[in-house]
C-alpha cells in the first residue's frame, strides 16, 4: 500500500509541477519537503491521495491518514 501511495504521490507532484518532493518513507509515513507557501494545499490533496490508495487495497474500509506540517523533521 505504502509503495502505491509513493507512486501516486509522485504522479499529483510531477503532473502540477509542484516545488515539493518525497524525502523517505519511515515504516507507514512519507516525509516530503517543499515551499511553505504551498503547504497546506499540498499537503491536503496528498493526505486525499494516501486515503484513496487505502480504499484500493481495503474495500469500503476508510483508512485515515494525517498530515503535520513542521519547519524540520523530528522522531
Amino acid at each position: 500500500m505504502i509503495k502505491k501511495a509513493i507512486i501516486e504521490c509522485g504522479k499529483y507532484i510531477k503532473n502540477n509541477n509542484l516545488d515539493c518532493r518525497i524525502l523517505f518513507t519511515v515504516h507507514d509515513e512519507l516525509l516530503f519537503e517543499g515551499k511553505e507557501e504551498i503547504s497546506n494545499d499540498v499537503a491536503n490533496d496528498l493526505k486525499n491521495i494516501m486515503e484513496k490508495v487505502g480504499l484500493l487495497f481495503l474495500n469500503n474500509v476508510a483508512i485515515k491518514a494525517s498530515v503535520t506540517i513542521d519547519e524540520f523533521w523530528t522522531k
